[in-house]
């Protein structure tokens, strides 16, 4: 992959002399040195200099549950090159049970609601893990001009599992 990768670089775009590397953070540590190693090959190889890797940046997926460990070993197989066998698992995601609502439950009238949510996963060897979905879910039923009591409810898919909580609040 890497070589493929190094040729179409050199060979289109030879302008370019140094590149960054956006992984996930499992790759950033194991990945990108397989791949760093393949572009240094391949540039020995060819005759040629070594394009500059000058930034790897990576966002967090594998080690909070976001993807398996089957999954994950599937992408470095990629990036290695290694072909799998014809009875290749069929990797397992965590799986979303709960979501828990937190924040202000009394407000002024005008006021936003300030609400968190966190979505609370169970990954294919049973641990649990959190994460901050507040920014993903649909919140139903606030309305700041409205004094009095009111019912907020909030709703998350992901996986085509729908959860759905409610949260008295007052204005």
């Amino acid at each position: 992959m890497g070589s493929v990768k190094y040729a179409i670089l050199r060979e289109k775009y030879s302008t370019i002399k140094s590149l960054a590397i956006v992984t996930s953070d499992y790759h950033v540590q194991r990945g990108c040195l397989l791949y760093y190693s393949q572009l240094l090959l391949s540039a020995y190889d060819a005759g040629d200099n070594l394009l500059d890797v000058i930034s790897n940046a990576g966002y967090k997926a594998g080690y909070e549950g976001y993807e398996s460990i089957s999954l994950q070993t599937m992408g470095l197989k990629q990036i290695a090159g290694i072909r799998g066998g014809s009875q290749q698992e069929t990797p397992e995601l965590s799986t979303l049970t709960d979501i828990e609502i937190t924040g202000e439950t009394s407000y002024k009238k005008g006021d936003d609601l300030q609400l968190s949510v966190t979505g609370i996963y169970t990954t294919p060897d049973n641990e649990t893990y959190k994460r901050d979905i507040t920014d993903e879910v649909e919140i139903k039923g606030y309305d700041a001009t409205q004094i009095g009591k009111q019912n907020i409810i909030v709703t998350y898919i992901e996986n085509d599992i729908s959860l759905e909580k409610e949260i008295e609040v007052s204005v």
